[in-house]
Formats: structure tokens, sequence, C-alpha cells
């Protein structure tokens, strides 16, 4: 199951949907045994861990990598840990989150991710696409989503590979779209073992 976002202010076309669906066609075509679902959610406080756990219940898939664009990013960069804290931007509905807290202040104040982070880096790096580890997801929806997409019930199973990853919000010649193509299937392979 690969996920993308949809447009939030400042920000009207994300480039993380499409590339979770184009992503899931690549994927399919190469591993045609294997069934992908790809899912663009909404960038909203309310309704996307909503909507993400309904489709995880629904699909219950062995691998949920969650992309989302980020600034900084000049290529992927993987995160490492999911903190349990939601920031003041306000999302596509101009709200901002209801709680300080993604899920309950009594849950762990950070989790780590489920992505085998330090052998993507490397293999990406040694085909010469731009990644990066980060240990700071931000306080935005990718982080929500990243922390409900580790904790959230069936997907904090030990047999459940699971993550989110950022990726630059406009295409560049070091970050082209068939490098992140090329890097987003490597980056599924590894997770699950394929060759």
């Amino acid at each position: 199951m690969i996920t993308g976002f949809g447009p939030f202010p400042g920000v009207a076309h994300n480039i993380s949907g499409d590339f979770a669906h184009e992503l899931a066609g690549v994927v399919a075509q190469r591993f045609p045994k294997r069934r992908v679902v790809a899912h663009v959610l909404p960038v909203d406080w309310v309704q996307t861990p909503r909507e993400l756990s309904d489709i995880y219940a629904r699909e219950q898939p062995q691998l949920l990598l969650n992309f989302g664009i980020s600034g900084l990013a000049c290529g992927f960069i993987v995160e490492q840990v999911a903190q349990n804290s939601c920031g003041t931007s306000v999302d596509v509905r101009g709200a901002q989150s209801r709680s300080r807290y993604v899920t309950q202040k009594s849950d762990p104040v950070s989790l780590p991710t489920r992505l085998p982070a330090q052998p993507i880096v490397s293999r990406l790096q040694a085909l010469g696409i731009p990644a990066t580890l980060s240990a700071d997801a931000g306080t935005y929806l990718c982080n929500a989503v990243f922390y409900h997409s580790v904790c959230m019930p069936g997907a904090d199973s030990p047999d459940v590979v699971s993550g989110f990853i950022h990726i630059p919000p406009v295409y560049t010649r070091a970050f082209s779209h068939e490098r992140a193509l090329t890097g987003g299937l490597e980056i599924v392979r590894i997770c699950l073992g394929l060759r």
C-alpha cells in the first residue's frame, strides 16, 4: 500500500499523490504477483487518520509506504522517528489540529520507523539517487500519518513494514521523475526482501 498527499495551503499541486499512483503502477508491473494499492490522503487533521485506518483495515497490506513533500528535501528523506506531537499549521480546510498530540498524551512520545531505513539509504546512494536519513518528520500531517502508520491496530504487528519518506516538492535534475520512480521501486524491493 503506497500513499501520498493531496494539496494543502501554499501547495496547489502535491506531487506525492501522483508519485504514489505512478510508483504503484511500476511496482505492479515489476512484481505482477504482488497486489499493489495506492491512495491519495487529504491533508486534513480529522479526516486523514480515519481514512488511513479504514484503508489499512480493508487492505491489510504487508507494506505501508507513505510519501509526502518537504521543501528541505533534495531527494528521498527516510524518516526514522515519528513524534506524538501536532503543530499549529492549518490543513486544507484551514483548521488546526484539535490536540497537541497525534493520538493521546498517554501514548509514546515517539515511535521508530518500521522501514529498513539505513539499507534503503545506502542502496539509493549506491545507485546515485539522493537519499538521507532524518530524525525529525516535523509536526504536520506527514508526521501524523507516520505516527499512525506504525501504531494503528494491525499496522503495529512485527510482520508489517511501515514508515514515511519525504520527497522534494518538484522534480529536479538530480532528483528526476525517472530517478524517483527507480528509487521508489528499490525501496519497495528492499522492504519486501524481493530480488
